[in-house]
């Protein structure tokens, strides 16, 4: 569940890497997946900020008035080509998943203030007045993500100094992920 500290709330939210520390993208126009390398310090930091993007995005949490935050960085496509913003990658499986944690606990804190209210409702209801409040519990979803496969081909990418994944059958040119550099 999200830690509350004062008016902010943090999501611990893991996804899956495969055992090559690769993690699964997916290009948003032509829906084709590919994985991209994560050392330990991007791990913690880019796909964090990409969590708090896509909430940002959805309306799901508050822009931060932070002053240093930098300009949305855009990636580009290995199959197509085409870029997008950092924030368009994910797969329907991960954006499932993401979007569990902020649902989990807007759930918890409805609950918990209709017990509230029902609960003094209840005790109102005493005297002249009588309110019955008749409600269901909002589910709690139980947070769940495939493990990782270790499927697709390493590409090395000399112009980034960067590694992808791709399926084993692409024999296309393809481009770079972080600065779109075709290669033939």
């Amino acid at each position: 569940m999200g830690k509350t500290n004062m008016s902010e709330i943090i999501f611990e939210i893991s996804l899956p890497l495969d055992s090559d520390g690769f993690l699964r993208r997916e290009c948003p126009l032509c829906l084709r997946q590919f994985k991209v390398e994560f050392t330990e310090e991007e791990r913690k930091t880019v796909v964090q900020k990409e969590i708090e993007n896509y909430l940002l995005e959805n309306d799901l949490i508050q822009k931060s008035e932070d002053p240093n935050e930098t300009d949305e960085i855009e990636y580009w496509c290995p199959y197509c080509g085409q870029s997008a913003k950092s924030t368009s990658w994910w797969s329907q499986e991960q954006l499932e998943y993401v979007q569990i944690f902020p649902y989990n606990y807007m759930a918890e804190t409805i609950n918990k203030q209709m017990k509230e209210l029902k609960r003094q409702f209840s005790r109102a209801g005493k005297g002249l007045i009588s309110v019955k409040i008749d409600t269901k519990e909002l589910p709690y979803k139980e947070p769940w993500i495939s493990p990782e496969t270790d499927d697709m081909t390493i590409v090395h990418l000399p112009c980034c100094k960067f590694k992808i994944k791709l399926d084993d059958d692409w024999r296309e040119p393809y481009n770079c992920f972080k600065c779109g550099f075709p290669y033939i």
